[in-house]
């Protein structure tokens, strides 16, 4: 007779895991760069027109910041001047969205967020996708000690 009492529940390992491990170390697919790009170009767009949301800030500062982590870990460390550029204008649209309440840009702000955007297709394209996934985790630790658009050593 079994006494009724705590049932032990079976631990099942995931059986499609090592498919998911391989995965991780190849580059990310045609879909998967466009939906990243659209969240992108879609705010372009709208802060182009002086429709902008504070949404499309936020998806340019992590841009920027996946985009300056890859530099520092040699993903085309040769532009990390363009980040620093992008942070800038980011800054200064951040700044001027303060005294007017309006998200959008100048054409040096604009121009500056097109380089940066073309950058960070360029970075997510050529590595695997363990490494973005890690860049964007490390941009998510420095967020969270109040790193935002800061050049903080890694």
């Amino acid at each position: 007779m079994r006494k009724h009492g705590k049932r032990r529940t079976r631990w099942v390992a995931d059986p499609l895991a090592w498919q998911n491990t391989i995965a991780m170390q190849h580059g990310m697919t045609r879909d998967q760069l466009d939906d990243l790009g659209k969240a992108i170009h879609t705010g372009i767009l709208r802060m182009r027109n002086g429709l902008g949301i504070e949404d499309d800030f936020w998806t340019f500062a992590a841009m920027a910041n996946v985009s300056l982590i890859l530099c520092e870990r040699d993903v085309g460390p040769e532009y990390i001047d363009v980040v620093y550029t992008l942070q800038d204008a980011l800054m200064e649209i951040k700044a001027r969205h303060e005294r007017t309440g309006k998200w959008g840009f100048s054409g040096s702000e604009m121009q500056a967020i097109n380089r940066g955007a073309e950058l960070h297709e360029q970075q997510i394209a050529n590595v695997p996708r363990a490494e973005c996934r890690d860049a964007l985790f490390e941009a998510r630790r420095r967020a969270a000690q109040g790193h935002i658009l800061e050049r903080v050593p890694a």
